[in-house]
């Protein structure tokens, strides 16, 4: 007998069980049934196959196939009771597939090959990668010309006796680049001061620098590697131009549609200043009403998504503007609801998000309290406060009147000891500048704004400032003035918080849990028989499909 598969769309579509079985029971439960003439239906909604070649195999499938459909049904059918609002994801649903057609029905794939070139000519600057070279550094802070000198005698004979200048750097070096055993990583132009980038770009690969005094001291460098300037070529930049150009195209079509759209039903959204200035909004703070339809800021991560995926940017002005235009497209896109194709569509996507959202609620129903407090006890560190720190910000380009080793080696210097606030205060006075305070921040709050290894701020104590860092021609560095420790929260307050890490780290388990006492509840009977008399009913094995 020759193998056949059953294939969506195409091989059920021109095969069926015999007449008599056509409305033969599968199964049944409390709230409905399935027949054989639903069966195919069913069969036809799924891209997997069955090899009816295999009897035994089929029966199985088609069962795990009912039986997901039962699942399905019955978490569509206690969503109301579980507190799901199915109005408002209806219209959220209704929402989002009309911005997929309207962005679809704009799409342009006329870009030709003129005009990628014209757009690379025009930016060559976007396609050059500057020259860079991989560094090393050693620097003695000191004034005095012959001590300074002797110590670089030291570091030369040191070096040429086999010692590596990595090892050497830690040892010796006054700079914070001994951290990272002198290394200064990838240095381009722009990274450095023209004075010291012309000897680092000058240098022959593995040469040792001639010594570079200061006022503060002397500088030795090392290059171990270099990359020369390049440009991506045409052929290399085709993808990303393609991707923007198009992106381009769309962005004017939409603007040009969208200024020929109108609204007339009621619509209020927040502004961008008061969203931007409250961003710990609660979460049942209104933010878009729509006639029937309202938004909260429970909703700001689902509108942040959607937003990007559609090319507004990441933040309050575009935001709002993507909840204005969304309403006017969608405005304009009501009277093809009724479009057989676009009901199915807000169809899948409602029962998409039924079922994600019931099985969560459901899922976390079934965790007891006892549970809760055994998982919470084998993850504290997890439920920690975060490690806080109270900075102040220095983020400045070099005076023109300063030498730069000596505004360096100060801000090196402060970063060697403990500061009070007087002498952090005199030091940026002295150096004319003015520090700004960011207030309390996290480690990877403070991360953004010092792009130095975490493990300077980590440790950073009262009264300390983190090692200077040079980038893109500006001097940065905290100090922090406060530190909160962390501190273990109670189970109360983390509730929600390990009942959502709970269920994520044992889902497998609690779906199959769930799913078995859902198939238990609603009483669910399969007639095998039936089904295999219905494996038994096609007419003719169903062809191959074409690979």
């Amino acid at each position: 007998m020759k193998n056949f598969l059953v294939c969506v769309t195409l091989s059920l579509c021109t095969c069926g069980p015999s007449n008599e079985l056509d409305r033969s029971k599968i199964s049944e439960w409390a709230q409905g049934s399935i027949n054989s003439h639903e069966l195919m239906s069913l069969l036809r909604e799924s891209e997997a196959q069955i090899d009816f070649n295999d009897p035994d195999s089929a029966l199985q499938e088609i069962k795990e196939r009912v039986r997901r459909r039962v699942i399905e049904n019955e978490l569509e059918r206690i969503a109301p009771s579980l507190g799901l609002n199915l109005t408002k994801t209806r219209l959220q649903v209704e929402r989002s597939v009309a911005m997929d057609i309207f962005h679809d029905e704009l799409a342009s794939n006329s870009i030709s090959d003129d005009d990628l070139r014209r757009q690379y000519e025009a930016r060559q600057d976007d396609f050059k990668n500057p020259a860079r070279r991989l560094t090393l550094h050693y620097f003695k802070r000191g004034s005095n010309r012959d001590t300074l000198k002797a110590a670089v005698k030291k570091f030369r004979g040191r070096l040429d006796s086999g010692e590596t200048f990595q090892s050497l750097a830690y040892e010796l070096s006054d700079s914070t680049s001994r951290h990272q055993k002198g290394q200064l990583g990838w240095i381009r132009e722009s990274d450095v001061p023209s004075a010291i980038w012309s000897v680092i770009s000058s240098l022959p690969m593995g040469e040792l620098s001639q010594p570079i005094y200061s006022n503060e001291g002397v500088h030795l460098f090392l290059v171990k590697d270099h990359m020369a300037e390049f440009h991506i070529n045409f052929e290399d930049a085709r993808k990303r131009l393609i991707k923007e150009l198009r992106f381009e195209q769309l962005r004017t079509s939409r603007n040009s549609r969208l200024s020929e759209m109108t609204i007339e039903h009621d619509f209020w959204c927040i502004s961008a200043d008061v969203l931007s200035q409250d961003t710990q909004l609660d979460r049942s703070h209104v933010i878009m009403r729509s006639n029937d339809y309202e938004l909260t800021s429970a909703d700001l991560n689902l509108l942040v998504s959607e937003a990007t995926k559609y090319g507004w940017r990441n933040n309050f002005n575009d935001l709002v503007d993507f909840l204005k235009a969304r309403e006017v497209i969608y405005f304009n896109f009501v009277d093809r609801l009724n479009e057989p194709a676009i009901k199915n569509l807000v169809r899948k996507g409602m029962t998409s998000w039924i079922h994600t959202n019931t099985r969560q609620r459901l899922l976390k129903k079934c965790v007891t309290d006892d549970m809760l407090l055994e998982y919470f006890r084998l993850n504290q560190d997890k439920y920690e406060t975060e490690l806080e720190l109270k900075l102040d910000l220095l983020n400045f380009p070099c005076p023109l009147r300063i030498d730069p080793n000596y505004l360096m080696g100060h801000l090196e210097d402060a970063a060697s000891h403990e500061l009070s606030s007087d002498e952090f205060n005199a030091l940026t006075q002295m150096l004319e500048i003015k520090p700004l305070d960011i207030g309390w921040n996290t480690v990877w709050q403070a991360g953004t704004h010092y792009p130095g290894p975490l493990a300077y701020i980590t440790s950073l104590k009262p009264g300390w400032m983190t090692p200077p860092l040079f980038r893109n021609n500006r001097y940065i560095a905290v100090y922090a003035s406060a530190r909160k420790e962390p501190v273990l929260r109670s189970l109360e307050e983390v509730k929600s918080e390990v009942l959502i890490d709970f269920v994520n780290s044992n889902c497998d388990a609690l779906i199959e849990d769930l799913e078995n006492e859902l198939i238990n509840q609603s009483q669910m009977h399969t007639y095998d028989e039936n089904i295999q008399s219905f494996i038994s009913s096609l007419k003719t094995p169903l062809p191959q499909p074409n690979n």
